[in-house]
């Protein structure tokens, strides 16, 4: 019998560590080791962090909770959208209890949610 090597790799999606600097631009830029370039969408990235947020959620229409474009329009005109949204979604806000999301998803779901294209 052949002896078969199995090695495991630790999994990058189990360990979320956020980096958050300034731009030129003034805007907050993050980047997460789940998702280092920043590529994934945002429903992949709740999906992949086993989020919570889609049984309430949609993308664009609202079902228990509002579309996620309607929350990025509703968020736009505050200069301070990242971190009021983010602390609104770590900590609840509304209906929606605190505690699904760690400090670091928020901090990524917000910016996900804030990018949205909201044209489409």
């Amino acid at each position: 019998m052949k002896r078969r090597l199995i090695v495991l790799l630790p999994l990058l999606a189990a360990v979320v560590v956020v980096v958050t600097w300034t731009t030129r631009s003034g805007k907050s830029t993050m980047i997460s080791a789940a998702d280092p370039e920043g590529k994934l969408s945002l429903v992949d990235y709740i999906h992949q962090q086993k989020l919570p947020c889609l049984q309430c959620h949609q993308l664009t229409t609202g079902s228990y909770g509002p579309g996620f474009k309607v929350v990025a329009r509703n968020y736009k005109s505050n200069p301070q959208a990242l971190a009021t949204l983010a602390t609104h979604i770590e900590k609840g806000y509304g209906f929606m209890p605190g505690g699904l999301a760690s400090k670091e998803q928020a901090e990524v779901l917000a910016d996900k949610i804030m990018k949205l294209n909201l044209n489409q």
